[in-house]
């Protein structure tokens, strides 16, 4: 037994801890080394590799969707990464770099009507004590700043969440 309580049988080749329930995990690991390195075609391939052995497992699929998405994201593969992401959310994830992956990419769109559905549907961990101010307000500059397009879109966003925090403070509901 080697400083930290593994059995050096439980480690592979590489070095990485090889019992099932990590599997997934060091697949995510080793395919973000490989796009480190530049290799993105064997780092797909592992992700590819990581999302089906943790849908196997019906267990700790949202990281591996969050990744791979990351991973599209990354390589400019925005509708692949939008739909993994909706994957995920659709499962229930509660992982906020999931959720704030998914706005940003509507904010690129300038999809102001999604961003307010995902608001909505979003996981109390995520949303916090910021309320839709603090947690759709960051993405008003989501792209390329200082252009006529994104100031419109900013002021848009800003508009709708003021509107939108107003009536819900107006609501009957939250009044009562």
């Amino acid at each position: 037994m080697d400083q930290v309580g593994i059995e050096s049988d439980e480690i592979d080749e590489d070095g990485w801890i090889s019992g099932p329930e990590e599997r997934g995990f060091n697949l995510i690991s080793k395919a973000e080394e490989a796009s480190a390195a530049g290799d993105t075609v064997r780092a797909e391939e592992l992700y590819r590799e990581a999302v089906a052995f943790e849908r196997s497992k019906e267990i700790d699929l949202g990281y591996a969707l969050s990744r791979y998405a990351n991973f599209l994201f990354g390589q400019e593969r925005i509708d692949e990464a939008a739909a993994i992401l909706e994957e995920s959310m659709d499962l229930g994830t509660d992982i906020p770099y999931t959720w704030g992956l998914y706005l940003t990419i509507l904010a690129r769109r300038k999809d102001i009507t999604a961003m307010l559905e995902v608001y909505d549907r979003l996981p109390s961990n995520v949303v916090g004590d910021r309320g839709m101010a603090g947690a759709l307000l960051g993405y008003a500059s989501a792209g390329p700043s200082s252009n006529e397009a994104e100031l419109d879109f900013a002021e848009q966003l800003s508009a709708t969440v003021r509107d939108r925090s107003a009536e819900r403070i107006d609501s009957p509901e939250t009044s009562a």
